[in-house]
């Protein structure tokens, strides 16, 4: 009975050891997700950096947009201006 004592009693530790790492493993996970205000503060971040791009880009297209608009009037007066020579 000694032996099956002994074997009982060391899973039993070995058991409780696991335990504990994995308890503690799982603290230390938590600990490493953000706070709430860190995720909205994030979630903002993203959002102010994303609507930049589309700022950029939308500027980028508006100043493409004027050039052509530029280009298409000087041929017009130049059309215009042919038509009545």
């Amino acid at each position: 009975m000694t032996n099956y004592n002994e074997l009982s009693d060391k899973l039993q530790t070995e058991f409780l050891e696991s335990l504990k790492q994995v308890q503690d493993l799982n603290l230390k996970a938590l600990q490493a997700f953000p706070t709430p205000t860190e995720i909205v503060e994030q979630g903002f971040a993203f959002t102010n950096r994303l609507l930049e791009a589309r700022k950029e880009y939308a500027i980028s297209l508006a100043d493409l947009a004027t050039q052509a608009q530029k280009a298409f009037m000087q041929n017009a007066k130049r059309a215009a201006e042919t038509a009545k020579n």
